[in-house]
């Protein structure tokens, strides 16, 4: 009687981690679809970070300009480098689903930035820095606010400037927690094909 029961136990355990196995990769099996990298423009002189489609190599206008020098170590090809890097970072870690990275302002180490997330809901933490705004003011007394306005606005001139280079529409800045946020997963998507059509689910 025991063994039966042992068996039949052993028999359901092989089947859940079975299922658990089949369900993981099915959910992992998602395609890389396109890149983020850093190129060189020697039209400008200017490094950009782009989007390039896998397989047929098509590109997006420049989704960042990288034009001003921080300092000697952190120029703007190295800084091109990084938050390309980052953007490459996030796809994979949100399982290839490109309409999945959004963007939104945020402050750490009493800094705005700009951070990449998969969930406007979400506020920005260390981890999901994309840029670090560099400060129009510099007075050290700016309140938690004007910092994050001042990386709402930030993300505003990105908006405006992909809206300019695109030869589509773009999702609109929508507003989450009181923030701004850019679905810029799914501007690319658009980038890439003018015929997706808006839907009502990309806020999802």
């Amino acid at each position: 009687m025991k063994l039966k029961f042992f068996a039949k136990y052993l028999l359901a355990s092989f089947a859940f981690s079975s299922f658990i196995s089949l369900t993981g990769t099915s959910v992992l099996a998602k395609t890389r679809t396109a890149r983020f990298v850093c190129e060189y423009n020697s039209n400008t002189g200017l490094y950009e970070t782009i989007a390039v489609a896998v397989g047929t190599g098509e590109k997006t206008p420049p989704l960042i300009t990288w034009q001003i020098d921080i300092a000697p170590d952190w120029q703007p090809k190295e800084r091109c480098a990084v938050v390309s890097h980052r953007l490459d970072d996030a796809y994979v870690q949100f399982n290839y689903e490109m309409r999945k990275i959004m963007l939104k302002p945020g402050v750490h180490n009493n800094l705005p930035i700009i951070c990449v997330t998969q969930n406007p809901q979400w506020d920005c933490q260390g981890d999901d820095i994309l840029v670090t705004i560099l400060p129009n003011n510099s007075r050290e007394d700016r309140s938690v606010t004007e910092k994050l306005n001042e990386a709402g606005k930030a993300l505003e001139v990105l908006y405006n400037r992909l809206q300019n280079v695109a030869d589509v529409t773009l999702p609109p800045l929508r507003q989450s927690n009181g923030q701004k946020v850019l679905n810029l997963g799914v501007a690319i998507e658009r980038m890439f094909s003018s015929t997706t059509n808006p839907s009502n689910d990309i806020w999802k």
